[in-house]
């Protein structure tokens, strides 16, 4: 069945918030590995939990309209960072997360994207600290 977005909802955190709100038990998200065993799932409440957390503590690092290059493997927590982006009032930049195999190949790419985008903050998951000191 498809909601009825309120007259009231006029951007997209207010969407984020209207949604979470609306059935918080409901599952929001869902990561399956290749194997198709389920390896992770948010419900709504739990997204919303997690995404203002981060996002509060991503107002006191940026400017409103400030740019966040996204760099995270496949997982939620790259939707939690989208999300918290969104709501901080902040421009989600979602970027493929480094290989660290290939690092002399993806630190130009990278290099590029946080250069074009012109990122104010690189938003990872903790396995990729290292790569962010070759992008700057």
């Amino acid at each position: 069945m498809i909601d009825r977005v309120s007259r009231s909802v006029q951007s997209l955190d207010k969407l984020f918030f209207w949604r979470c709100g609306r059935e918080p038990q409901a599952l929001a998200y869902a990561f399956v590995r290749d194997d198709l065993a389920l390896a992770e799932q948010f419900t709504y409440e739990e997204l919303a939990r997690k995404v203002n957390i981060l996002a509060r503590g991503l107002q006191r690092q940026a400017a409103p309209g400030s740019r966040v290059l996204l760099l995270f493997p496949p997982g939620l927590d790259i939707a939690c960072a989208f999300w918290a982006c969104v709501v901080a009032g902040l421009v989600p930049v979602p970027a493929p997360a480094p290989d660290p195999l290939r690092l002399k190949y993806s630190l130009p790419r990278l290099r590029s994207i946080f250069h074009d985008a012109a990122a104010s903050l690189v938003l990872t998951a903790t396995a990729n600290d290292a790569v962010i000191q070759g992008i700057q």
